[in-house]
Parts: structure tokens; sequence; C-alpha cells
């Protein structure tokens, strides 16, 4: 996959860091040092035009996290009522009744 011209090891990178990892998880995850961890995010900012991790997270997530999951819709009556019965047993299960002795 490319994205917006970053190399293939930045992108393993931003990939991480955008999901939380920190440089020396990424690293040891991708079997580089820190120091090219940390190369790889610098260039891929400066790429991206981002200054912070919380800026490169948002990016990632609006743009690659998005597309590439599933989109549903509840196009059919049935559907949407199953969805709707789903939920509020989801709801329902979820409530706690305490009753006074």
């Amino acid at each position: 996959m490319e994205w917006r011209g970053l190399t293939r090891s930045e992108l393993g990178v931003v990939r991480l860091i955008a999901h939380g990892a920190t440089n020396r998880e990424a690293a040891e995850r991708l079997f580089v040092s820190p120091h090219t961890v940390n190369t790889h995010l610098r260039h891929a900012f400066e790429k991206l035009g981002v200054r912070s991790r919380v800026q490169l997270a948002r990016l990632y997530a609006r743009e690659v996290d998005a597309a590439s999951a599933p989109v549903r819709t509840l196009s059919s009556p049935a559907s949407r009522r199953c969805f709707s019965d789903h939920v509020r047993s989801q709801m329902m299960s979820a409530v706690t009744v305490t009753v006074p002795r």
C-alpha cells in the first residue's frame, strides 16, 4: 500500500505510531533501532505536514483506517429492525437493577 508518498518503511512506522506504539515498541516490532524509527517518523512528519503524534494518528485514522473499514448499511426494514433489537438487548443487559429489601 502507498499513502501520500511515504516509503514502505515510513508507512510501517507511521502505522504503529498511529496506533499508539512508542518509538521503542515500534523499533522492537520492526527489528530496527529506535534511532531508525525516529528518522522514519521525522521524514513522515515532513511529508504529511504534521507536527505531532496526535496529528499523525488523527490523519491516519481519517484517511487510512476509515478507508479500509467495511461499510455496513441497513438497507432493508428487516435488517434495521434486527439491528434495533440487538442494540436494545445490549442496552438492557447492561442495566443493573437494585431492589431494596
